[in-house]
């Protein structure tokens, strides 16, 4: 048999896409090393959806990777090849935003936590423990701002810069049916 040279056209943003899908699926998806935040966040910017990335920013990937003066791209890429791309979508403010909307929404780290908004961090807690939490938090990194408030501003500070985090009940089990 004798080797034929086909020519063909392929989309490159669907095959940087779908080698990103591969690098996801093999490395990301259920797997608990991962927290959820990162990878919904991930599904969300590699599959279809509103969320998912541009060609724009798919090339830029590319360009990031590759560099500005190559224009080949292999069909089938090698899995250090997946892993640059993948790291670079890692790094994109975009995923960095999309983890924190999953965190917001209680899958980060931690089954029970606290979150400071000001500072985007997670703390860990335990079952019924965020108020000690949150006052060491604010012992730790706001004492002086805290102990000049009122308790008006005091109450007003906790619920504007903080997210309490549980897992035990669903939302709308806190929710009063018929609220006052």
């Amino acid at each position: 048999m004798t080797a034929q040279t086909l020519h063909f056209t392929v989309d490159p943003y669907w095959l940087i896409r779908f080698m990103l899908q591969r690098h996801h699926e093999k490395h990301y998806h259920g797997n608990d090393e991962h927290t959820k935040a990162v990878r919904f966040a991930l599904s969300d910017l590699l599959y279809d959806g509103k969320d998912s990335l541009t060609n724009d920013e798919l090339y830029q990937i590319a360009e990031n990777y590759f560099g500005k003066e190559s224009k080949e791209f292999l069909l089938e890429p090698t899995e250090e090849q997946s892993a640059g791309m993948f790291q670079i979508v890692l790094k994109m403010p975009r995923f960095e935003e999309k983890v924190w909307e999953y965190t917001l929404k209680g899958y980060g780290k931690y089954e029970y936590s606290v979150i400071d908004l000001n500072t985007r961090v997670e703390r860990k807690t335990r079952f019924a423990h965020h108020y000690e939490t949150l006052i060491e938090v604010l012992g730790e990194r706001y004492a002086d701002k805290f102990n000049e408030m009122s308790q008006k501003e005091k109450d007003d500070f906790i619920m504007n810069n903080f997210k309490l985090i549980g897992k035990r009940n669903s939302m709308s089990w806190y929710t009063p049916t018929y609220p006052v």
